[in-house]
C-alpha cells in the first residue's frame, strides 16, 4: 500500500518513525576534528534543514492545521480540495475501525443513514437492503416527510408514485388527487372479494368509488 492510501492515523506514524530514523541517522554522523577525532553532531547544530515533509521527499501526506482541518496542498481553507484514490477502488470512512459510509468509483455514495444535525430522532433517511425508510422519532405534532413544490408559478406535480416508469398515483399542485389506473368496476364488497380484492382495496361501482370493508 502507498503512503497516500494509508489513513491520517498510519500517515503520522510513519512520518514519526521516518523522523526518528532520521534523528538516529544524524545522531550517529561523526564529524571530523582537531587531532582527527569525531564526535556525533546535535540536531540543533545541524543547518538548513527541511522545515516542511516535501523537503524531506514525503510527497502527497494528508496536511492539517492545529485544528485537524485537512487543507489542499497546504493551502488556506476555501480552496477546492480534491480526495481521492489513484486506481478505481472506493473510498471508506470508518469509526473504529469499521465502515460507516463509502463512496465507490462510480460517485455514487453509500451511508448508513442520513439524520438531522441535532438528533437522529429528527429526521432519519436510511437506505435500507429492503428500500428507504423515511423516519421521525418524537412527540411532537410535526410530520415525517412534507413534500413541498415550492414556486409559486410551477405547474408540476407535487407528487408522483411510479411502477417501472408508470405513473400510479399523482398528487396535482391544485391538490388533486388522480389514479392513473382507473379501478376494477364490481357491484359491491361480495363481487370485489369474489374478484381478489383484498379488504381495504378500492375499487368502482360506475363512477363511485368504494372500499371493500367486508
Amino acid at each position: 500500500m502507498s503512503f497516500e492510501e494509508l489513513s491520517l492515523q498510519d500517515q503520522l506514524r510513519k512520518i514519526k518513525s521516518w523522523i526518528g530514523t532520521l534523528t538516529s541517522d544524524v545522531n550517529n554522523l561523526k564529524q571530523s576534528g582537531g587531532g582527527g577525532g569525531g564526535g556525533s553532531v546535535a540536531w540543533s547544530n545541524i543547518t538548513g534543514k527541511p522545515t516542511t515533509l516535501a523537503g524531506y521527499g514525503i510527497t502527497g501526506a494528508i496536511t492539517s492545521n492545529g485544528n485537524a482541518v485537512i487543507t489542499n496542498g497546504g493551502q488556506s481553507l476555501g480552496v477546492a480540495m480534491q480526495i481521492g484514490t489513484n486506481d478505481n477502488q472506493l473510498l471508506q470512512f470508518r469509526v473504529n475501525n469499521s465502515v460507516v459510509a463509502s463512496l465507490t468509483s462510480a460517485g455514487n455514495f453509500s451511508p448508513t443513514a442520513i439524520v438531522n444535525g441535532s438528533s437522529a430522532n429528527n429526521a432519519n433517511v436510511t437506505p435500507g437492503p429492503n428500500g428507504t425508510v423515511i423516519s421521525r422519532n418524537s412527540n411532537d405534532a410535526n410530520p415525517s416527510l412534507v413534500v413541498n413544490q415550492v414556486h409559486a408559478s410551477s405547474t408540476g406535480d407535487i407528487f408522483r408514485a411510479q411502477a417501472a416508469g408508470t405513473n400510479r398515483f399523482i398528487v396535482k399542485r391544485n391538490g388533486v388527487i388522480n389514479i392513473t389506473t382507473v379501478p376494477t368496476e364490481y357491484a359491491g364488497d361480495a363481487a370485489a372479494a369474489s374478484g381478489g380484492l383484498a379488504v381495504g382495496d378500492i375499487y368502482r361501482t360506475g363512477s363511485a368509488l368504494k372500499i371493500r370493508v367486508a
